[in-house]
């Protein structure tokens, strides 16, 4: 019995290797692709254009010992796994190649192109596992995470803000991320940074030339009309005292005609810094054209505002100015009436200055 079932697995074995092997040529073959040279089995191996995987059993039973051999064709996986190396080594190329840094993480970084960590000035080993929010700036990384929980949102959206290279010097980045998750939930972030220093350095640029004095450094009177419109609505909306001051030097020209127009401009930058000194950051202060200024006083009755005009007017009469010393300054002061048009508010604030200067210069007039 046990020689009959002995022959049976023989022959079983033979026959699979004959479905294998059209020849015996083939076989033997067969036999140096599976052992090495000291006689030892390989676990698998590719035979023409397939692959296999194979165990070898040792059964002894009673005196005699039996080997049994289990194949398995893999030729499907092993091509597989091909596949995705090739496509691997596609997308790393690609990836390198592109001009734009990019980085694949969850929380930790799994994967960063060669562009993202010489713009970092990290190496592949010093940025592996690191986490990605170290790479952002500490004024910016409540706002990225923010961004992140709300991804689902803003995934067509780019994101602007500063991130830090490793010698702690900071860039503002651009980034457009696209969210991936898998079956089981896990999530990971694909992310494409674009460095924009540049754009915004220029765009920061243009608006200091489109939004502020060049002399002064304060608002010009493009920008004041922008902001005081949407001062006058949401006084309207919320029911909220806003009042203005015009200001004005005294005998401006003069001081021009006596030290030059250099001194002048010097005045005037002079006169416009102790003012942003002495004004609240909710208040509007802006250039109104030559020697002139305003001021819009936010959330502030009448009473109150004077009291700031006249620590201002005082404030500047105080001041040493450079060659000039002393300067002076005339203001008309008003509050927005309810329902009125900004012109008739500005008009009786001309009006208010107006009568400043008719009654002797250096004071305060209300109307």
């Amino acid at each position: 019995m046990i020689s009959l079932i002995k022959n049976t697995i023989v022959e079983s074995i033979i026959s699979l290797i004959r479905i294998l092997f059209s020849s015996f040529s083939e076989l033997n073959s067969f036999k140096y692709l599976f052992f090495k040279e000291d006689n030892k089995l390989l676990t698998s191996c590719k035979y023409k254009k397939s692959y296999y995987l194979f165990n070898k059993s040792n059964i002894k039973y009673e005196t005699e010992e039996y080997v049994i051999m289990s194949f398995f064709d893999i030729t499907k996986r092993k091509r597989l796994e091909k596949d995705l190396e090739f496509e691997q080594n596609m997308f790393e190329t690609l990836c390198n190649e592109l001009p734009e840094s990019i980085v694949l993480f969850s929380d930790e970084i799994i994967y960063s192109n060669l562009i993202l960590r010489k713009k970092f000035k990290y190496t592949k080993a010093t940025l592996a596992n690191k986490s990605f929010s170290e790479l952002i700036s500490n004024d910016d990384k409540e706002l990225f995470y923010t961004y992140i929980e709300n991804i689902d949102i803003n995934k067509n959206k780019d994101f602007i803000f500063k991130m830090k290279r490793k010698d702690d010097i900071e860039f503002w980045a651009k980034l457009k991320t696209k969210k991936l998750e898998k079956e089981n939930g896990e999530c990971f972030y694909l992310s494409l940074i674009v460095d924009i220093t540049n754009e915004k350095l220029k765009l920061e640029k243009l608006n200091q030339l489109a939004n502020y004095d060049k002399l002064t450094e304060v608002i010009n009177r493009r920008k004041f009309d922008e902001l005081l419109l949407q001062e006058y609505k949401r006084s309207k909306r919320y029911e909220i005292n806003t009042c203005g001051l015009f200001l004005d030097i005294d005998h401006f020209k003069n001081i021009n005609d006596t030290y030059g127009h250099d001194i002048g401009d010097s005045v005037l930058v002079e006169l416009s810094t102790l003012v942003k000194k002495h004004i609240r950051d909710t208040d509007i202060f802006a250039r109104w054209g030559g020697e002139e200024f305003v001021l819009i006083l936010t959330q502030i009755d009448i009473e109150s505002a004077k009291k700031i005009a006249e620590n201002l007017r005082m404030t500047i009469e105080s001041n040493s100015f450079k060659k000039v010393n002393k300067v002076t300054t005339s203001m008309g002061l008003s509050k927005l009436k309810n329902n009125e048009r900004l012109s008739t508010f500005l008009k009786r604030l001309d009006s208010a200055l107006y009568k400043a200067k008719k009654g002797g210069r250096n004071r305060v007039e209300i109307l």
